[in-house]
C-alpha cells in the first residue's frame, strides 16, 4: 500500500455507483469486495474497486 493510492468510503462508492451504501457494505461482508481497515474506518483503494469490477464483468 502507497500514500499516494487513491481511497474511497463505501458511502462515496455507492454515490458514484448510484446504489445503496448497505449494497456496498454488503459486497465487503462477502468479501467480494476488498477493503482496507483503519480503526472502525473502511476504505476502499482504486486497484480494490478496479479488481472488483473485472471480477464482477466475468
Amino acid at each position: 500500500m502507497n500514500l499516494k493510492d487513491q481511497y474511497y468510503t463505501p458511502k462515496e462508492l455507492a454515490e458514484m455507483w448510484k446504489m445503496k451504501i448497505g449494497f456496498i457494505r454488503q459486497e465487503i461482508r462477502d468479501g467480494k469486495l476488498q477493503c482496507k481497515h483503519f480503526g472502525r474506518s473502511v476504505r476502499i483503494t482504486k486497484e480494490q474497486v478496479t479488481a472488483y469490477i473485472e471480477n464482477f464483468v466475468d
